[in-house]
């Protein structure tokens, strides 16, 4: 008798010991899934907020990426449409931001800077040469005459030279900046609009024989001719999903009372 009490006293031990370890393996389990929550909740938000402010596509498809191997790792098989949002809006980031447009943006900026050394075109260049002079005749005398009353012009449909450097560069510079805001901005026609403009000041204040001039009408019309992108893609719907999940989900089991632990030793 005193043997089987004995063995039963042993069973109720190991049987409170095996639930006092499964209680904590799942505390254990839920702690971990709380921290890597935390990790995933923050990368998504870092990436969402990096491409919102900065346009940056590289620093928000890397934390995307991450968040996505962070909630991998998530026990809880409830946080699984999450990591499924985050794939899809990441996808959706790296087909709306390809290489074209990150090296159409590096083209822009490296245009941008290179436009205070390109040279204007002077006014040998601007103007056809003028014919030999001849000996005025009557009307010529006339028209001298009333020259200052009245001035009578040709529109050829091409801009003059600038009387001052700087409104040309600065009009170039203008136009290359907003096609660049343009472009991070997922705008294509303005982008376009203003390349065609910058393109059109490149071509009549600008030295055509210059090398440098050449090699920036060259990347424009490069620029041009690239097809338009995809539409902005939409960010922060897994974002909110996971908050919304987080705060449908039970908290943490609180450990057992120490009278239960003391129980279990008697």
């Amino acid at each position: 008798d005193d043997l089987r009490a004995s063995t039963q006293g042993l069973d109720r031990r190991i049987a409170n010991l095996e639930t006092a370890y499964t209680n904590l393996s799942g505390q254990q389990q839920s702690a971990q899934d709380t921290v890597l929550l935390n990790d995933a909740d923050m990368l998504l938000r870092t990436g969402a907020q990096r491409y919102e402010l900065f346009h940056d596509s590289s620093g928000a498809l890397k934390a995307y990426s991450q968040a996505i191997e962070v909630l991998a790792q998530v026990q809880n098989p409830a946080y699984a449409p999450v990591r499924a949002s985050a794939t899809t809006e990441r996808d959706a980031l790296a087909a709306a931001a390809p290489p074209s447009r990150q090296g159409a943006l590096d083209t822009l900026s490296t245009l941008r800077g290179k436009v205070p050394s390109l040279p204007l075109t002077s006014p040998e260049t601007a103007t056809p040469a003028s014919a030999p002079p001849r000996k005025p005749g009557f009307w010529s005398r006339v028209g001298n005459a009333f020259s200052g009353i009245v001035k009578v012009s040709h529109d050829s449909g091409k801009a003059v030279p600038l009387t001052d450097a700087r409104f040309a560069r600065q009009t170039l510079a203008l136009d290359l900046a907003q096609a660049q805001e343009a472009l991070l901005a997922f705008d294509d026609t303005t982008c376009r609009a203003a390349l065609q403009r910058a393109d059109a000041t490149l071509s009549t204040q600008f030295d055509g024989d210059d090398t440098g001039v050449k090699d920036a009408a060259a990347q424009i019309t490069n620029l041009l001719a690239q097809p338009g992108g995809g539409p902005a893609p939409k960010l922060g719907g897994a974002l909110a999903q996971l908050q919304s999940l987080r705060a449908s989900q039970p908290a943490v089991p609180a450990p057992a009372p120490a009278s239960t632990a003391g129980g279990a030793k008697r």
